[in-house]
């Protein structure tokens, strides 16, 4: 449905309430990623602030690969628990 900043608020509540839910981080990162690329794909149609929108989409997908990192740490150790 393309409601990226809804979803990432959605995760962050879930986030809020058990911050080693590995799947929320998961989420959270792909949630960044589409939307970084929805802004990739608009600095393809709008070539005048086609620089803004890309460099807006790499911040996106650097906070995307925080969440991956966050999720994959909390996988592991919830993988030694069990």
């Amino acid at each position: 449905m393309k409601r990226y900043e809804d979803a990432i608020k959605c995760y962050d509540k879930v986030i809020e309430m058990d911050p080693n839910h590995a799947n929320a981080w998961y989420n959270k990162a792909k949630a960044f990623r589409d939307m970084g690329q929805s802004r990739l794909d608009k600095a393809n149609e709008d070539r005048t602030r086609a620089a803004k929108l890309i460099n807006e989409s790499l911040t996106f997908f650097d906070i995307a690969n925080e969440c991956y990192n966050k999720g994959d740490a909390i996988s592991k150790i919830q993988d030694k628990k069990h």
